[in-house]
């Protein structure tokens, strides 16, 4: 395998560049690593998928009590206060059907503060507060399944869209099914994704979630990059290339560009989960009685499209 320094070396040497003078090597290693980031971003590179799953455990509402709500104020206060801090979950109150988000709470104060002021007026209205949005962490690039052994059941994700189709801040409550991606959860650390479920969890569970873990930038010396070694002195390398000719303004740039992209290809084939299937067979490969060809004899539960 090849170190950040040895490919800054080799880099230099191909190009015509001087590792060894500062601005020289300042471009060296960006182009290693914008090449490493192309790469990284063309295929979902099983080299990239965490060995172990990350487990997030479900939140129940939170129902005890009343809460007191002034119309026009952001300030609430409830008659037991919840023991953890409720910040960053949504309420809803027995005299408004509209959700609020608490922007601001204290594990164990009875006051808190809401995103937007309160439509209603209430004394004592029972409420449930509840965990609309899930973090993970900030080593997580893209969720590739969530699962849990409840049921068991592997969720289905879908579009933001369908998912709201559920109306899921309505009768949703239950062992959950399907998540939708929901953005970035600021709160956790910069590029953190968060997700919602349906239905609202009614218990405790444990979620295991597969994801492909983000890939940072190589910037010591001695750091390797996450792209097996194998291909460290030539794809990576290549990719590296590209915009150093560009940048020199090379007759090679063209050539480079397009070496670069069947490289990459040739990687992902290896990597491509299909080449060891069979295929799937279809309509044309299994008639129906009176065609030319008959019904074609298939294994057991051999999977076939209709």
């Amino acid at each position: 395998m090849a170190t950040f320094l040895v490919l800054q070396q080799e880099l230099a040497a191909q190009v015509g560049l001087d590792q060894t003078v500062s601005a020289q090597a300042t471009l060296l290693k960006r182009w290693i690593n914008n090449a490493q980031q192309v790469i990284l971003r063309s295929f979902e590179w099983p080299f990239l998928r965490s060995p172990t799953p990350l487990v997030i455990q479900t939140v129940t509402d939170i129902t005890t009590g009343t809460v007191a709500t002034t119309a026009g104020s952001t300030t609430i206060t409830f008659s037991s206060a919840p023991t953890v801090s409720v910040a960053g979950r949504y309420i809803q109150t027995s005299s408004s059907s509209d959700w609020y988000k608490i922007t601001a709470h204290t594990a164990s104060v009875a006051t808190a503060t809401l995103e937007i002021a309160a439509i209603s007026t209430a004394t004592a209205a029972t409420y449930t507060v509840r965990k609309a949005y899930y973090g993970t962490s900030t080593n997580v690039d893209r969720i590739i399944q969530i699962w849990q052994d409840i049921l068991p059941y592997q969720l289905l994700e879908t579009t933001p869209e369908f998912f709201q189709s559920f109306n899921p801040g309505f009768l949703s409550s239950g062992t959950p099914r399907i998540y939708c991606m929901a953005g970035i959860d600021s709160s956790a650390g910069a590029g953190t994704p968060q997700f919602r479920l349906w239905p609202n969890p009614d218990a405790v569970i444990n979620l295991r979630i597969d994801y492909l873990t983000v890939a940072t930038d190589m910037s010591a010396d001695a750091d390797i990059s996450v792209i097996p070694a194998k291909w460290h002195t030539t794809v990576l390398l290549e990719g590296a290339k590209v915009p150093a000719y560009s940048y020199l303004q090379d007759a090679m740039y063209p050539t480079s560009v397009s070496l670069f992209n069947s490289m990459i290809e040739e990687m992902k084939q290896e990597y491509e989960n299909s080449l060891h299937r069979h295929r799937v067979m279809t309509s044309v490969d299994n008639q129906p009685v009176g065609g030319n060809l008959g019904y074609m004899p298939l294994p057991f539960n051999y999977p076939r499209n209709s």
